[in-house]
């Protein structure tokens, strides 16, 4: 019996190893199959994530815990209409006046260049760089190609982040302007940027304003002295007794305000009330009520003014793309200088005794 166990040892070893060596190998197999992995991110996701979280931070991250900035320095650029508050650290500080470049991406490859203003730390040296804020300044219409993915500035996958805008430009942080490179002072100045405000580039001032006089009507408007007055009768005037358009031509688009007299404007049901956004109740010539606001249901809202008189409707509107701060401005200044001549009949026309006083 003893030499029987013995003999029945070496198969029973045997057995066990074969089960152990089998049950490892299974149990390697499930924890791979099982083992969590991170995605696979492709790199322009991973760019982008971190540059909309640098965009995110700009408005975010200081809700509630606002930056005290009482002993800290402000540049402030009037040709573009912007300011910076800067750190005391960043006295003696430079600015730099570069240029941005790009192309577009259709098939006429045009090519675009703009203002690129650099700030500078004042401890920047050769041997030792620190992270300068580099500001981008495009037109509206520039900006409009970036947001159609239509103007390339950079090689990087990623575009542009927008800072702020005024009436007349977009400033924007160019991709990869921070995070990218090993310089000092790179948190410093992401607070800065944080700090950064556009200016109004007008005043309320329209007295060096060109002025139309449309004395058989019997009223006069003003508009801007880089805009162009077009009174010539067009396929979309809808049929109004008086036309007029303002226009102003920046690279390929024309931008356009256009007013209206109507005798009897049946298609005033256009721009009733309830299809207009923003609406606000003003006064023209202090004396006219009118109503203005911007179309509700376009993709692209126009900004639209109307009110009657004399029998007679006038109407002020923009073309689409236009209800932006700098055009929105605008459009207020015009209706602020709309006067109706005086002595205007009933009619709307001045009497020929009138015309020779």
């Amino acid at each position: 019996m003893q030499k029987q166990n013995s003999h029945n040892l070496p198969k029973f070893i045997i057995t066990m190893s074969i089960i152990l060596l089998i049950g490892t190998l299974l149990g390697s197999v499930f924890y791979l199959l099982n083992k969590t992995q991170a995605p696979d991110v492709p790199m322009k996701k991973i760019e982008q994530n971190q540059n909309d979280k640098i965009s995110n931070d700009l408005e975010n991250e200081n809700i509630g815990n606002e930056i005290e900035t009482s002993d800290w320095q402000t540049y402030q650029n009037e040709e573009y209409g912007f300011e910076i508050t800067l750190l005391d650290s960043w006295k003696g500080y430079s600015i730099l006046t570069e240029s941005w470049n790009g192309t577009t991406l259709d098939e006429k490859s045009l090519e675009y260049q703009g203002p690129k203003i650099v700030i500078r730390n004042s401890k920047w040296s050769e041997s030792q760089s620190w992270q300068d804020i580099p500001i981008l300044v495009f037109t509206k219409s520039e900006w409009h190609l970036i947001e159609d993915n239509n103007l390339n500035i950079s090689a990087a996958p990623i575009g542009p982040s927008k800072l702020a805008e005024n009436q007349k430009y977009v400033f924007v942080l160019p991709p990869r302007w921070v995070g990218f490179s090993d310089v000092l002072g790179q948190d410093e100045a992401q607070k800065i940027v944080k700090t950064f405000k556009a200016i109004s580039m007008f005043s309320d001032d329209t007295s060096d304003w060109k002025i139309y006089k449309n004395e058989e009507y019997g009223y006069e408007v003003k508009c801007p002295n880089d805009w162009d007055i077009n009174n010539t009768s067009t396929d979309y005037n809808l049929g109004a007794n008086s036309f007029i358009e303002f226009t102003k031509k920046e690279g390929d688009f024309t931008y356009r305000f256009e007013l209206y007299v109507f005798d009897s404007f049946s298609d005033q049901k256009w721009y009733a009330e309830n299809d207009l956004d923003q609406i606000e109740h003003i006064t023209i010539d202090n004396k006219i009520s009118a109503t203005k606001g911007q179309t509700k249901y376009d993709v692209s809202p126009a900004l639209v003014g109307f009110w009657t008189y004399s029998s007679r409707t006038y109407l002020l509107r923009s073309l689409p793309h236009m209800a932006t701060p700098e055009f929105k401005e605008i459009f207020n200044q015009i209706l602020s200088t709309f006067k109706f001549i005086e002595n205007v009949n009933m009619y709307g026309k001045i009497p020929a005794k009138i015309e020779n006083i």
